[in-house]
């Protein structure tokens, strides 16, 4: 299901109309329209915007692959990369909270440096992987 699917369905059950959606994320209702149709991609700040709109959290609006076996032939390929950039915009938003209390500046920075060192971790590990198609068989290894 698309972005704009995912919109259109929880717009739909909350009973808004495309005008509503519009007037309360102030976002253009011509651009809701055209991100519900699939003609727009909208970018991770009004996907934000309209999940605020919607009163619920943009984990419920957006679908981030993990691996390339596991996305949907129309995800588009992204970097891990700049879905941490996106993170980052995200938690410097207002009014987050961490296990119910307001998070602290000093919070989110401990939790984009170790998505950061997460990443140089991996970085490391996916060097170090050779699938099988490119190891070199040993010659006392069996020919297939």
């Amino acid at each position: 299901m698309t972005v704009g699917e995912k919109i259109q369905k929880i717009r739909k059950e909350k009973g808004l109309t495309q005008k509503k959606l519009s007037e309360l994320s102030n976002i253009h209702e011509v651009q809701i329209r055209q991100y519900e149709l699939g003609k727009a991609n909208p970018k991770i700040e009004t996907i934000n915007k309209i999940a605020n709109a919607l009163n619920v959290d943009i984990c419920n609006l957006i679908e981030i692959p993990f691996n390339n076996d596991s996305a949907p032939p129309h995800a588009i390929k992204r970097d891990v990369t700049d879905i941490l950039s996106d993170t980052e915009e995200l938690l410097k938003q207002e009014g987050l909270t961490f296990n119910g209390e307001p998070i602290s500046e000093e919070s989110i920075n401990s939790i984009i440096s170790a998505m950061k060192i997460g990443m140089e971790m991996a970085k490391q590990n996916n060097k170090k992987y050779t699938p099988n198609k490119y190891k070199q068989k040993s010659s006392h290894e069996p020919a297939e």
